[in-house]
């Protein structure tokens, strides 16, 4: 590891590389940025939150699609899934002790919100991602989170499959106390000095404009929640915003592009500045998306929140245009003659049987104001209802309604199994993109956790109580890598019990094969979830109970047979008599 914060090749000039940084995160802002607006437009209805106008939306009122669509696909992709990490060598107790490693840092991590966190913001903007960093000061130093989708800035040229492929990315708004900063030892301190002095001097002021915009584009996203400046949220003590940028650079020396990691605080001031490989342990990216409708030109791709979009903002225009029309028609509103000398109407009281004055005929002194009826609207809105639906594939049925059309049984299992194929479909994406964090997440794992550190693990035993055991690097660590495999819950259980049923089939031809029988026995333990020390046990109770059946059954067939049955050897042990029996058996 580096022993100074600041770490340069020999022919890196800091000055030129800030400007290259604040080059590069230029250019990757202004390739997110044309998402900005629609990203915003899709939260604001999610959330319910309308902004009126006097043209099209003079009512404050949202018909909530957005988040009945988001809200439904989730309730079919939010399933729980396995992911397991198998050793390449085979070695068995390696795998037991790395899946337990992995079960633990997820725990810590609160990894199965973080994962619905990540589903959802996905649906909302198309592209959503993790991020893995250390913290030597936990137990498993990997820690996992989730990114806001605003805070990671990526090279306009990175394959929207592989986010490795990038030449640098900015991870942004990452806030500190002042007071942290200048105490740490990872920092450099010429810059801690400089950045002080900013402080003191301007009170914080000392801000360039690339920063001042962005702190101005967040405050505008904030405003919409109700919070009016970001200084709200940073209380009392002072809080720098700082920028992670990797970016290849140059080394002269070594003659070949290396990942740098730079800190820079308020886009002025480089803290820290290393090889990611020292500041990280690894040399890839500590980041992993994932977005389901992937194009080959842009990364930042269109989501479920892009279809549902224009038409939720249809509606939204219509009801409020329906609402109006109907408050307009109620009002009553009349012309009347101004004209006619002393006759100021007032508005009557109404009352049964009530008579009111006019000076001349009523035809002639009033006029009632024609507001015409907008027939079709809620026609019309469903009809776009029923489009988003179709496009995102979340029907009636899906959302736990029952249309009034009559289906048939097999008319409604059709229209479920398509919608499901069509949600399953993100599973391919989802997956990939899971498999390599895993695969990130144990590679700097293994990277920073040195020799002789042990590692912590707990385990339930027999009486309910919970056992803790210390685990040393050559328990965990595989040569040969692992393999991971990541398999959702409900899709597994039922494509294990279709395979079941299959397997039952055949089993009705070979009602006598052992081997078949253990083979669907393996695939019925494998639905529910036991311990490895519940299955053995299973599984050595069945052995014993084939065993006793087979000696019973040779020992029956032995007395009652035609011509009867050779007896067992002496000393020759069930084995051998089920042997016997099954030669007594072909001999009939």
């Amino acid at each position: 590891m580096a022993t100074k914060p600041i770490n340069l090749p020999s022919n890196i000039d800091s000055e030129k590389l800030l400007e290259k940084l604040k080059h590069e995160k230029k250019v990757a802002l202004k390739y997110q940025k044309r998402r900005h607006k629609a990203w915003n437009e899709i939260y604001e209805l999610y959330r319910n939150i309308i902004r009126t106008n006097r043209l099209t939306q003079r009512q404050a009122i949202n018909i909530p699609l957005m988040k009945e669509t988001v809200k439904t696909i989730g309730s079919k992709i939010n399933e729980d899934t396995d992911i397991r990490l198998e050793d390449k060598g085979g070695d068995l107790d390696k795998e037991i002790i790395v899946n337990a490693l992995w079960n633990r840092s997820a725990e810590d991590n609160s990894f199965p919100l973080l994962d619905r966190v990540d589903k959802k913001q996905e649906q909302l903007y198309g592209r959503s991602h993790f991020v893995l960093n250390i913290d030597t000061t936990k137990d498993i130093p990997v820690t996992i989170g989730v990114k806001d989708v605003y805070e990671l800035l990526v090279d306009p040229k990175t394959k929207p499959w592989d986010i490795d492929t990038a030449r640098y990315t900015v991870e942004t708004n990452i806030y500190k106390p002042l007071d942290e900063i200048l105490t740490s030892d990872k920092y450099d301190g010429a810059a801690k000095g400089k950045l002080k002095t900013s402080y003191e001097k301007r009170n914080g002021a000392g801000r360039s404009d690339a920063y001042k915009r962005q702190m101005r584009d967040q405050n505008e996203r904030l405003q919409s929640l109700g919070i009016e400046d970001i200084a709200d949220l940073e209380g009392y003590d002072k809080i720098v915003s700082l920028d992670g940028h990797i970016t290849y650079l140059w080394d002269k020396q070594q003659r070949q592009y290396q990942r740098y990691y730079v800190l820079i605080a308020n886009e002025e001031v480089i803290l820290q500045a290393d090889t990611l490989l020292n500041v990280l342990g690894v040399d890839f990216l500590p980041y992993e998306g994932w977005a389901d409708d992937l194009e080959i030109t842009d990364y930042w791709s269109d989501g479920t929140g892009d279809l549902i979009l224009v038409p939720n903002k249809t509606i939204n225009t219509w009801i409020s245009q329906y609402m109006e029309n109907r408050t307009l028609r109620s009002f009553g509103m009349n012309y009347y003659d101004a004209s006619i000398e002393g006759f100021t109407p007032a508005t009557f009281q109404p009352r049964p049987w009530g008579w009111y004055p006019l000076p001349a005929k009523p035809s002639e002194v009033f006029q009632n104001v024609e507001i015409p009826q907008l027939d079709g609207t809620l026609e019309d809105i469903q009809f776009i209802v029923n489009l988003a639906e179709k496009a995102s594939a979340t029907g009636a049925i899906d959302k736990g309604a029952v249309e009034d059309v009559k289906r048939t049984l097999g008319e409604i299992e059709i229209a479920v199994g398509n919608a499901m194929r069509r949600t399953n479909d993100m599973a391919l994406y989802y997956e990939s993109a899971r498999k390599r964090l895993v695969g990130k997440w144990y590679r700097m794992l293994e990277a920073n956790v040195p020799e002789g550190k042990k590692l912590k693990l707990y385990k339930k035993a027999l009486d309910g109580r919970i056992q803790e055991n210390e685990i040393g690097r050559d328990q965990w660590v595989s040569d040969k890598g692992y393999e991971i495999n990541i398999t959702n819950k409900g899709q597994r259980l039922t494509e294990s019990i279709d395979e079941i049923q299959r397997l039952k089939v055949v089993q009705a031809e070979f009602p006598n094969n052992q081997a078949l029988r253990k083979a669907i026995q393996k695939r019925l333990i494998g639905m529910v979830d036991l311990t490895p020390q519940e299955v053995a046990e299973i599984q050595d109770e069945e052995a014993k109970n084939i065993e006793q059946g087979l000696v019973a059954n040779y020992t029956a067939a032995g007395q009652g047979g035609a011509g009867g049955a050779p007896a067992a050897p002496a000393g020759g042990g069930a084995e051998a008599a089920i042997q016997q029996y099954a030669a007594a058996g072909a001999g009939r």
